[in-house]
């Protein structure tokens, strides 16, 4: 196992709780290659009434009453949207919750975990993702990728964000940019 994912085995991931959020999961798929650590981040498709419509993010969605737990939802969610079953894959752990405010949507509690899968992986997306890239790790601290974007609903707002490719149709920002960030923390990167 790559070292940075070592210590996610014992963190003790900080939970989170907020009046009249929704709760959602997502799982963040590493798979190693021979050159490098890759993660999974799929686009949104673009559809309306979806606040993160069009965006990259990691594989996930709305925690369901039908799901066992949080982790249950991510992995049902991964199941829907790329095709790939996380329950034959190495369960590394849990990071710390983020929640999320965000002007004109309900907030959000987002729980995150964290899977080895084999390399290669076969993925079969959905309606709901435009496309996948298996990202290299080290993209995520490059400085020459790093970049800031402008906050769609808040003009006067700069976000942190990470170019995923050469192109502006990979800009890694917002809510998963911050669920990265509970990453490096949990890999004791910070």
């Amino acid at each position: 196992m790559e070292h940075v994912l070592q210590p996610i085995l014992e963190y003790p991931a900080t939970l989170g709780s907020l009046d009249g959020a929704r709760y959602a999961s997502v799982a963040l798929i590493f798979q190693q290659t021979r050159s490098a650590l890759e993660l999974l981040v799929i686009k949104r498709a673009t559809r309306e009434g979806d606040p993160w419509s069009g965006q990259m993010a990691f594989p996930g969605g709305k925690i369901d009453s039908t799901d066992k737990d949080a982790r249950s939802a991510a992995e049902r969610e991964v199941l829907e949207e790329v095709g790939f079953t996380l329950s034959k894959s190495a369960y590394v752990g849990r990071l710390d919750d983020t929640v999320a405010r965000v002007p004109d949507i309900p907030s959000v509690v987002l729980s995150a975990f964290v899977y080895l899968v084999p390399s290669p992986v076969l993925l079969d997306l959905n309606e709901e993702v435009a496309e996948a890239l298996w990202v290299p790790l080290s993209r995520f601290t490059d400085p020459s990728y790093s970049a800031d974007f402008q906050h769609p609903r808040m003009s006067n707002s700069l976000m942190p964000a990470v170019r995923l490719s050469d192109s502006d149709q990979h800009i890694f920002w917002g809510l998963s940019y911050r669920v990265m960030e509970a990453f490096w923390k949990a890999a004791g990167e910070v």
